[in-house]
């Protein structure tokens, strides 16, 4: 019996087709197990987000109150003037009080604030005294009769001796509002104390006291008793009765688990779509072979060869590329899939390159956004290494401390891009605020020192085998015509005037690497016209490109470079020594590299 050609098509269509449907159902079954753990992972993922950021807002709270300790442990009678600073600097104390040995209070802020806030269970307190003067309380959540929330302990200490507390409690809606993340459209977030009681969960925000201690699962209490992450898979959630997906990790230095819940059809939407993509287009791949061998070749070629280049060109670095098919076919749909991705490719590194770009300006502001000082003369020279988004860990800052004192600050942190200037950001901020608190440079660098070593302890830094922090600090007394200098493992500062350069010497410890430090202050005296050199690693430790990076720039051509420009402009001044580094490199920079003048005209 003869067949028709239409006929043989069919067959030979169906013979193509039942395999790929075989296949298609095959995948489709053994990628659901698949889809179950890529849920899973999606959800511890972002509950150790939750509490890392949970970890990271108790431990800021942590290092403003420990600041305020240390302040009123040298000003006992200032205690209510520094816990108003408190205060203003972290809004979110509700109230902060100074507490005597037994726990009595001797301070409130503000002066209205109900006592029942700021009295700390016994047993946060003998916390503290059995871990000594380094220790830190946070208690689990507390029921007030308007609020909940939890406090933050730290000692105030004198000659190594505990002679009080300062105590700051954080209501729970300021809590929430520091932990803002989204979990899909209809996902919530909640946080749990040691007892299994919600200090928050943020689908039900205003939750009663007794419906606090309803929130236990078996995945929470294993993050916290066990100290391990986990997933609670389909359960009925004990507030609404929704069938939920929950996930949690431990807040291990504090005893709390972190938490995130997501309705079961929503987290498991987009996998539940790529499955159904996958089966088209194994349907797809099949009807286009049947395709191949009844359409001419071309017709296949030419749009495969147009998404070829523009995937090669997205590769190589240009975002703006886009493939333009118009087939009608799964190829067409493949372009306006693969320019959709490369839109929000593009859209994301423009939103990226946005933030970098305020890090920068904050980190490395030109001389004219520092202080304006009519006493002083500023001049910065910089470049950065070949980086994305051309930013690293480089910090300065020139800012009043008063009227006639002023605070220069100088620092690198290891490390290169984003995550170094994500770095550099909070130590700058953390000295910077110290020193404007009139805390000395040398003190200043000692309490960082702690916070680091007591966060990457905590494990709230992925990077704390690595990371460490080289600075130099200074405060400009125009009234005693002094400079006041520290300087923890970074290189020397120069002190330099018509008559000849002074070099600062005394060196400390960088900070994060120790636990225990020495940071050695000095104080020099300088004369109207005097010009302050600091520098990063980037200038002395550069390579000359003559003779294959052999020989670095060094301390002692500085000091030659220093001494040659002293009678300069300040700006023609930073930049002379900076292209200096250019001609000896070659301009080709292997570390951010910083110039920072400043010359005394009072």
């Amino acid at each position: 019996m003869k067949l028709s050609i239409r006929l043989k098509v069919a067959i030979g269509f169906l013979l193509v087709l039942i395999p790929i449907v075989g296949l298609a159902v095959s995948h489709y079954l053994g990628d659901l197990e698949d889809r179950r753990d890529l849920v899973f992972e999606n959800k511890l993922e972002s509950a150790r987000i939750l509490a890392i950021a949970t970890e990271t807002f108790v431990s800021s709270q942590t290092a403003i109150l420990r600041a305020s300790a240390e302040q009123i442990s040298s000003n006992p009678e200032d205690a209510a003037d520094i816990m108003a600073r408190s205060l203003e600097v972290d809004v979110s104390f509700g109230s902060v009080a100074y507490l005597d040995m037994d726990g009595q209070i001797k301070n409130v802020t503000p002066p209205d604030t109900d006592e029942s806030e700021v009295t700390v269970p016994k047993g946060a307190l003998d916390e503290i005294m059995a871990e000594g003067v380094v220790g830190v309380a946070v208690t689990n959540a507390r029921q007030l009769p308007d609020r909940v929330g939890y406090n933050v302990v730290v000692p105030v200490v004198q000659d190594s001796v505990i002679t009080g507390y300062v105590t700051a409690f954080v209501p729970d809606s300021a809590l929430l509002r520091g932990l803002d993340l989204q979990i899909g459209q209809e996902g919530n977030i909640g946080v749990i104390d040691s007892s299994g009681t919600a200090l928050i969960l943020s689908f039900k925000p205003n939750l009663e006291w007794e419906d606090r201690d309803r929130t236990q699962v078996g995945s929470i209490m294993a993050a916290i008793n066990d100290g391990v992450a986990s997933v609670n898979f389909g359960f009925d959630d004990p507030i609404d009765g929704g069938r939920r997906i929950g996930a949690s990790a431990p807040v291990e230095p504090l005893g709390w688990a972190a938490n995130v819940f997501q309705p079961e059809d929503e987290a498991f939407a987009v996998f539940d779509a790529a499955s159904r993509n996958d089966l088209l287009a194994l349907f797809g791949s099949g009807l286009f072979g049947v395709a191949i061998i009844w359409l001419a070749s071309i017709f296949l070629v030419a749009p495969i060869e147009t998404l070829a280049r523009a995937a090669r060109s997205l590769r190589d670095g240009d975002l703006s590329a886009r493939a333009s098919v118009s087939s009608g076919d799964e190829l067409q749909l493949l372009a306006e899939s693969f320019n959709s991705m490369a839109s929000k490719v593009e859209k994301s590194h423009q939103t990226e390159k946005k933030v970098a770009d305020l890090m920068r300006k904050t980190l490395l502001p030109d001389a004219d956004e520092m202080a304006d000082v009519d006493w002083l003369d500023i001049g910065v020279a910089r470049g950065v290494a070949a980086t994305e988004y051309g930013i690293g860990g480089d910090f300065y800052d020139v800012f009043h401390i008063t009227e006639d004192r002023i605070g220069v600050l100088l620092g690198d942190v290891s490390g290169k891009g984003i995550t170094a200037a994500s770095h550099a950001a909070s130590v700058r901020f953390a000295v910077r605020t110290l020193m404007m608190r009139g805390i000395t440079p040398g003190s200043a660098f000692l309490s960082v020192n702690q916070d680091l070593n007591l966060s990457w302890d905590m494990g709230t830094d992925d990077a704390a085998d690595t990371t460490f922090v080289t600075a130099i600090a200074a405060v400009i007394d125009r009234g005693k015509r002094t400079l006041t200098i520290a300087n923890a493992g970074h290189p020397d500062a120069h002190l330099c005037s018509i008559s000849g350069c002074q070099i600062l010497s005394k060196h400390g410890t960088v900070l994060g690497a120790l636990p225990d430090i020495e940071i050695a202050e000095e104080t020099v005296e300088y004369s109207y016209g005097s010009t302050l050199i600091m520098v990063t690693d980037g200038v002395v430790e550069a390579k000359d490109a003559s003779r294959d990076g052999a020989v670095l720039f060094g301390e002692d051509r500085l000091a030659e470079e220093a001494h040659k420009y002293r009678a300069c402009t300040i700006g023609v001044y930073a930049h002379a020594l900076f292209d200096s580094v250019l001609d000896y490199t070659e301009g080709k920079l292997t570390d951010d590299t910083v110039v920072l003048g400043i010359k005394m005209k009072g």
